[in-house]
């Protein structure tokens, strides 16, 4: 069995599906408007933040080798081609749904009156 280890993810050796998110409010109100995408599935993003704007992503892709020859197939001006490429390359838009699983959402003001958010899906997917 090869194991392998995934960054800011927790793991079930289990049938059923279970996600788990915590950011910022404003993070999180940010990603409902469009105006930034979830970098947690994105392969080779080593950076240090959940979400980055369109434009950040776009960089991301033009600097790393593994994506060149992957984005000479879309046009880079327009904005359907553009949330095309960053679907298939696994950046989070919050109108992704999967509507096989259930989702939750909570919130709560941390001592230093932050609101953080816990979002995620669960159920089963097999």
């Amino acid at each position: 069995m090869k194991k392998i280890i995934r960054n800011n993810t927790f793991e079930t050796n289990s049938s059923s599906t279970h996600s788990l998110t915590m950011c910022l409010k404003s993070d999180y109100e940010a990603w409902q408007r469009g105006e930034v995408v979830s970098t947690e599935n994105v392969y080779l993003y080593k950076g240090d933040k959940t979400f980055i704007t369109i434009d950040e992503a776009l960089d991301f892709i033009k600097t790393e080798e593994y994506y060149k020859n992957k984005i000479k197939d879309y046009n880079l001006t327009d904005k359907k081609s553009i949330r095309i490429l960053l679907d298939d390359l696994d950046f989070g838009f919050y109108d992704d749904d999967n509507y096989e699983l259930e989702k939750f959402y909570d919130e709560f003001t941390t001592s230093s009156g932050e609101i953080v958010v816990a979002f995620g899906e669960y159920g089963y997917d097999g």
